[in-house]
């Protein structure tokens, strides 16, 4: 059994890796299509699961002809090779010894995923105990706080009990339609659950190499911060929402994937956005959702037909006959 685990963990792996190669040319397409941005966020989420989803995928369909062939819904080729080649098949293990030149790396590769998803906790956790102090000092005692301090801050935070921090440094350099802008602004970022979404997609970045998980944050960034600022721009006018953001530039966003800030992703940018005119399509339509299904499909009924040519690959990865 522990041989089938091996063989299972070592396919997911190379099924990990391949998919998170592709991960940069996959999200150039989503941000080439124009979609609008609550869509492009939602495909931002599922290409930063595609490596954690092909990884499981290839597992389950493992399990798949491990139950098939036991249940007798596969036919049983297991006897056509000799004794040290790889069987997906409770009745005939392979009398294969595990090299530890082979697997030492599949556990480096886990451990190192594990210490990367308890970093990023980590540091999030910090964040969140430490503005979690901020919003207990302040004298309001619902959503919305205000902190007596002159560090400008406005960030919505909080998993269970999310709320919006404002402190009075902030609320000092505005006037009192701006303060209502960036009041509703990170209220609109509550309402899309924002700071949940955003903790996932830190835990399912963890996944990518380091240069697509940068990439992964500033598409998601922007997508969430655009949904923000269209959702205002529309109660509030678009001139006065880039000028709102043009005013908080030269505030300091919190440091945090989590917390969501007004000052967060570029808000010169985003205001040049607003003022600009601009237009979405449909996004290509459904062909990412379409090609995901295709290729998740594509991906198990390889495994679960040619489960042969799969037991010839791994005999060769490990050497066996």
């Amino acid at each position: 059994m522990i041989t089938l685990v091996w063989f299972a963990s070592l396919l997911a792996l190379i099924a990990w890796m391949v998919s998170a190669l592709f991960t940069p040319l996959v999200l150039n397409g989503i941000e080439r299509a124009g979609a609008e941005p609550r869509l492009r966020g939602r495909r931002v989420l599922v290409v930063a699961a595609l490596p954690l989803l092909a990884a499981m995928g290839v597992g389950g369909s493992m399990l798949m002809v491990i139950v098939g062939k036991a249940a007798g819904w596969i036919d049983d080729h297991c006897l056509e090779h000799g004794p040290g080649h790889p069987h997906l098949c409770l009745h005939h293990l392979p009398a294969l010894a595990l090299n530890p030149g082979l697997w030492l790396p599949q556990a480096a590769a886990l451990i190192a995923l594990l210490i990367g998803q308890l970093r990023a906790v980590g540091q999030e956790v910090s964040v969140g105990r430490a503005l979690a102090s901020v919003s207990a000092l302040s004298r309001r005692r619902g959503v919305l706080r205000i902190a007596e301090f002159a560090r400008p801050l406005a960030v919505a935070h909080g998993l269970r009990r999310p709320v919006v921090l404002l402190s009075r440094g902030l609320l000092s350099g505005l006037d009192a339609r701006q303060r209502r802008i960036v009041l509703a602004h990170e209220a609109a970022h509550l309402r899309a659950g924002h700071p949940r979404w955003s903790l996932l997609l830190l835990l399912l970045s963890v996944f990518h190499l380091p240069k697509a998980r940068h990439a992964l944050a500033e598409a998601w960034s922007a997508a969430r911060e655009h949904v923000a600022d269209d959702e205002v721009a529309r109660r509030f006018g678009a001139q006065d929402v880039a000028e709102t953001l043009a005013r908080v530039a030269r505030f300091r966003p919190v440091d945090s994937s989590v917390a969501v800030s007004v000052a967060g992703h570029d808000p010169l940018a985003r205001a040049w956005r607003l003022i600009e005119p601009r237009s979405f399509d449909d996004g290509g339509g459904q062909w990412f959702e379409a090609g995901v299904a295709c290729a998740g499909s594509a991906l198990a009924a390889s495994i679960l037909i040619g489960h042969h040519a799969m037991e010839t690959l791994l005999g060769l990865l490990v050497g066996a006959g």
